[in-house]
């Protein structure tokens, strides 16, 4: 399940870029909206806009099912339950299971289900019933699924990104690019760098022919493939366009660190 704060800056983004074609929206943070909106869509000399601002209330949340056109309200409680088991909870009316005890409770192992999202943590659901996923090292297929912290690679559970450049791999995951190319992993694509193009925060902003170029190298330097990509809207007050960055780009690493299996 998605944080609910990349749920919330996905939808706006595609609401507003719906609205307002190729022109980027530009975004206000920080900005007291009162104690009911969190979000305010507006329209600003034809370039469509956004006032983010968190619920002053700590006892609320900003309900997304709220939205009316680029508009979110705060509200106290949650009128459906949208928390899984593992996940954090205040009443039972919150999770899918109905039952709270500071996180979400699924079912146990054993125990019946429908689907992953029934069982507790460290378990899916298989053959109608809560099983315990597999651990790096151990067996995995199409049936036996593997722990949160792992890709099933070769039938074997891989801890993700554990796989160096140059070895064998059939799924982009187990590699520590999370890229591969003919059976085995390969340096991530990294952004081709442009001459006087960056900003103040080190972003790449888009040249004129409106794409980035990245490349693709082999263990030994060796370029295997090139390719370019549209750039893509900046979360910023400007409206500018940036080029995004590649998975082999150092400050990519970050995104890929994985936290321990909650037990």
């Amino acid at each position: 399940m998605l944080p609910s704060t990349t749920i919330f800056i996905s939808i706006l983004s595609l609401l507003l870029v719906a609205s307002c074609g190729s022109v980027c929206p530009t975004y206000q943070c920080n900005v007291s909206l009162g104690e009911t909106f969190c979000t305010i869509g507006m329209d600003i000399d034809g370039t469509a806009a956004a006032i983010l601002s968190p619920c002053r209330n700590k006892s609320t949340f900003c309900d997304l099912a709220s939205l009316v056109g680029n508009n979110a309200v705060c509200r106290f409680a949650h009128s459906e339950p949208v928390l899984y088991p593992g996940e954090y909870c205040r009443t039972g009316a919150e999770c899918l299971s109905k039952i709270c005890n500071g996180t979400c409770i699924g079912a146990y192992e054993g125990q019946g289900c429908e689907t992953d999202d029934d069982c507790g943590p460290a378990l899916f659901c298989g053959a109608g019933i809560c099983q315990k996923v597999a651990e790096k090292g151990q067996y995995c297929n199409s049936e036996q699924k593997c722990d949160s912290t792992s890709v099933c690679n070769l039938h074997m559970c891989t801890r993700k990104g554990s796989l160096k450049v140059g070895n064998s791999s059939e799924t982009p995951g187990a590699c520590e690019s999370f890229y591969m190319s003919e059976g085995g992993c390969v340096r991530g694509p990294v952004l081709v760098p442009i001459h006087n193009q960056t900003n103040k925060a080190n972003l790449t902003v888009c040249p004129a022919e409106g794409q980035c170029a990245y490349e693709v190298k082999d263990q030994d330097s060796r370029l295997i493939e090139t390719f370019t990509r549209d750039c893509v809207c900046g979360f910023t007050g400007e409206g500018k366009r940036f080029c995004d960055l590649g998975k082999g780009d150092v400050d990519m690493k970050s995104v890929y660190i994985f936290p321990p299996l909650r037990r």
